[in-house]
């Protein structure tokens, strides 16, 4: 297995990556389709230098890469095999109207709030109207921040915002993994909740891009969902109606 990972040099300015951000879209949408050239290009290459196969890619996100993975997922050309988005930003609906100090940073990036002139940009470019074309198993990570979802009538502000994402792919039939860390920050910094998020995505990459299954005793309910998973990507696939099917 390969690992691809994006680093910088010395004499690397941010400003001038930000000066190449492609021009002609609404807000800040310049930049998510910049990050998304660089993922696309980087994987053309290797495919075209034949150490990779396109067809069993993965991609992971934290944070703000965490919204530029799910904006891939949507928009890119390259149909990844499996995805992770980790505590992420995710400029959606439920972001601008539950985080209230995040709306400023949501209209900048559509150029505008999620209703008249500027609606159609949300409608394009949101994760919340674009979920239909999601087809690459998503593994959701969160984060509680101290706050445990405990109580039946109020969710941690923090996971119902991803409920949106998650709760939506679920009911389009698509295969999403959510897990809820309540006691830890924007990452794990517990060694127990560290180690588990390794290894849970250690498990789904090798599920999803090997076909393979950890022997343990333990994991066998998780394999039983993800297999469960893997017939309704397949149905995913197949209703899409491109003629893509899955590699076995």
């Amino acid at each position: 297995m390969m690992y691809l990972m994006r680093t910088t040099g010395e004499d690397w300015k941010f400003q001038e990556e930000v000066d190449k951000r492609p021009k002609g879209y609404p807000g800040g949408i310049g930049e998510a389709i910049q990050q998304m050239d660089i993922w696309d290009s980087a994987i053309d290459a290797l495919d075209q230098k034949g150490v990779v196969d396109p067809f069993k890619v993965g991609i992971i996100g934290f944070s703000r890469t965490g919204w530029q993975v799910e904006f891939d997922l949507v928009h890119s050309h390259i149909r990844y095999a499996a995805a992770t988005a980790t505590d992420n930003s995710q400029y959606s609906l439920s972001e601008y109207w539950l985080l209230p100090w995040s709306q400023a940073d949501e209209e900048r990036m559509f150029g505008g709030p999620p209703y008249g002139k500027t609606l159609e940009n949300w409608q394009k470019y949101s994760i919340s109207f674009n979920l239909d074309k999601v087809h690459t198993p998503l593994l959701m990570e969160e984060m509680g921040y101290g706050t445990r979802d405990d109580e039946q009538r109020l969710v941690p502000r923090n996971l119902a915002i991803r409920y949106e994402i998650s709760n939506g792919l679920a009911r389009l039939g698509k295969p999403v993994e959510m897990y809820f860390y309540p006691n830890e920050g924007h990452q794990p910094e517990h060694p127990k909740a560290r180690l588990g998020s390794l290894q849970r995505n250690v498990d789904w990459y090798r599920f999803w891009l090997q076909g393979y299954e950890d022997g343990d005793p333990s994991k066998k309910n998780q394999y039983d969902r993800w297999r469960a998973f893997k017939k309704l990507h397949q149905q995913d696939i197949e209703s899409e109606g491109n003629g893509l099917a899955l590699r076995k």
